[in-house]
């Protein structure tokens, strides 16, 4: 646990500063705030869920047909209402929750053949 800790901060303190460094610094903030929210730390995985959350939307603004990022970005915002649940914000989750399903019903509207996206549509608050 010692070692994860240790892993946790140094990358913390690691800065990539080239642009074409966005996914992957998105999709390290995500793994980041998994790693915490799995270890009960709440405050600290919000931190790298917004962090991710914040690159994944740039992403979306330049590549706009992505679809891949456009579920990248519905799912970040999904784990920001895991967080607020947790943290009994229900006013903070609701609004992160109407994002996700903003996103959500776009997709199984305009993508019927991925059955996830019908299935998430399902899903309510």
């Amino acid at each position: 646990m010692n070692k994860l800790n240790d892993t946790l901060q140094n990358i913390n303190q690691v800065e990539i500063y080239r642009d074409d460094f966005g996914y992957d610094k998105a999709t390290l903030f995500e793994k980041l705030g998994a790693i915490h929210h799995a270890m009960g730390h709440m405050g600290k995985a919000l931190k790298y869920f917004e962090k991710g959350l914040e690159l994944t939307k740039d992403l979306c603004e330049s590549y706009p047909r992505n679809t891949n990022l456009l579920e990248d970005l519905a799912i970040s915002y999904y784990k920001l209402v895991l967080i607020y649940k947790a943290k009994s914000n229900i006013e903070k989750g609701k609004k992160y929750f109407s994002q996700w399903k903003d996103i959500i019903s776009f997709l199984a509207e305009n993508l019927p053949q991925v059955p996830r996206y019908r299935q998430w549509n399902h899903i309510e608050y």
